[in-house]
């Protein structure tokens, strides 16, 4: 049992392994955080005994309320964590060092509404993409990503019937 070092609720998790082999455990929080715990890169799935804590905002205040959370990796295999958030975002957050420091800036994207699952994944061009169950609304939200592999494009939403519950890619 790893601890995820923030008091609030842990609302989602996901893993990913990052461009050094490491495991990556991320936890989505009520408190709009995640909690991202490294493995050592000795091949081992040892942990540090602290976790990294970074919020969901954006600097307009965009990204509240993490429901669910997807871990992918970019073509360069850094880390990329995206949360759903009830205020109808998802929340990008990049390592695009590659050292897991996550320094760049929460970029978040419109979805639809009520979110409730999130799924990341490499397509056949190799840029990431996101697709969100938004339950409110009946639909997925598909965003593709950019060709130059650091951004998404605007949310295409697609109806799929009663309220969706979970994705994947």
């Amino acid at each position: 049992t790893y601890s995820t070092q923030d008091t609030a609720e842990p609302t989602g998790v996901a893993l990913a392994t990052d461009n050094n082999n490491a495991l990556v455990i991320v936890t989505a929080n009520a408190d709009n955080m995640v909690s991202i715990l490294v493995s050592n890169q000795d091949g081992t799935t040892s942990f540090p005994t602290s976790a990294i804590i970074l919020s969901t905002e954006d600097s307009a205040g965009n990204g509240t309320g993490p429901v669910a959370v997807g871990v992918g990796t970019d073509s360069n295999s850094n880390v990329v964590i995206v949360t759903a958030n009830s205020d109808k975002t998802v929340s990008v957050l990049r390592d695009d060092k590659g050292d897991d420091s996550f320094l760049n800036p929460v970029v978040t994207y419109p979805v639809g509404g009520n979110p409730t699952a999130v799924a990341v994944g490499n397509d056949a061009n190799h840029y990431l993409d996101i697709v969100t169950a938004n339950t409110n609304d009946n639909n997925v939200s598909v965003l593709l990503g950019n060709l130059d592999g650091t951004s998404f494009l605007s949310a295409v939403t697609y109806n799929v019937g009663t309220r969706p519950v979970g994705v994947a890619l």
